[in-house]
């Protein structure tokens, strides 16, 4: 079966400027260029993706998207991602450098300014699936395990290695409910698979400034999932794509003084978290060679196939 490999970039340069590996420089005309970005993500791309032998997609952000930020200020007043910190001129240099070089190595780079990476990774994994690809996604992004199913698989940067790539969880659709509690934000949490997205719209995420639904906590939140199991719910439904028998799920049930917003906050929450729909180009392979003399440039060596 044909294969996919969509790797989510943006939490790839934080764990080399920040996680302590040693800063790497080259002079081009004069000029000192720190390739520490470049030098160790594009590496780490060409191990996931399996050294050019299947279609590759690296997916990166260029800055806030604006159409969720317009709706989140709409439906709750609050800003997107407010409180995040703007890192220094270097590491933006870093990743432009990254792009550059991926982009002359023949890869497949989508970046568009003011739409998510998520929303960019979401169209192109439901896309390739329709074609019956086997899709591969690695990111740090939890909002993308939603996606998970027979034809994808998430695999999710983590501290421990649960599969065959270092410090990646390898969630499928057997062992989600499993493995999502190795994640401190869900961990206790009752989501059976593939609930995920059920989750975030009423836990919100505070890494990007959603808003929960307050009262639900632990407990109170796992009782209402219960609830919901006891009624048949199919939780293979509770995906982005169909809302409206979440919605039927939800509208079932009579609600005491303390839930009486749930479902206002839930349609809310889903208004600002759904994936824009988008039209995008079809990814390729890369070639390693091309790709190696766009790297050499830079004095960068890439790893081969062992």
């Amino acid at each position: 079966m044909k294969k996919i490999v969509i790797i989510d970039y943006n939490g790839m340069p934080y764990r080399y400027i920040y996680g302590g590996a040693p800063q790497l420089w080259h002079t081009v005309n004069g000029v000192a260029i720190n390739t520490t970005i470049p030098a160790y993500t594009i590496k780490e791309i060409v191990r996931l993706s399996g050294y050019g032998d299947n279609e590759l997609a690296v997916v990166m952000d260029m800055g806030k998207p604006i159409e969720r930020s317009e709706k989140l200020v709409e439906a709750f007043g609050q800003v997107y991602k407010e409180g995040r910190k703007s890192q220094m001129p270097s590491f933006y240099a870093g990743i432009n450098l990254t792009e550059e070089i991926l982009r002359l190595g023949g890869v497949s780079v989508y970046r568009e300014k003011g739409i998510e990476a998520d929303d960019i990774i979401y169209n192109l994994a439901r896309e390739k699936e329709s074609q019956g690809y086997k899709v591969e996604i690695f990111t740090n992004d939890s909002d993308l395990l939603c996606l998970v199913n027979a034809d994808i698989t998430v695999y999710f940067r983590g501290k421990k290695t649960l599969g065959e790539f270092k410090n990646y969880i390898r969630i499928d659709r057997d062992n989600f409910e499993e493995y999502v509690n190795e994640f401190s934000a869900t961990r206790g949490y009752y989501i059976p698979y593939n609930s995920i997205y059920f989750f975030k719209l009423l836990r919100g995420d505070k890494a990007d400034n959603l808003p929960a639904f307050k009262g639900y906590g632990q407990a109170k939140y796992n009782d209402f999932m219960w609830t919901l199991a006891s009624c048949a719910t199919d939780f293979k439904k509770f995906r982005p794509e169909n809302f409206d028998y979440i919605l039927k799920c939800l509208e079932q049930f009579e609600y005491d003084g303390t839930d009486s917003g749930l479902v206002e906050h839930v349609k809310k929450m889903h208004y600002v978290m759904e994936f824009e729909a988008l039209e995008l180009s079809n990814p390729t392979r890369y070639d390693w060679t091309k790709l190696q003399i766009e790297c050499s440039r830079y004095r960068i060596t890439l790893p081969q196939w062992k």
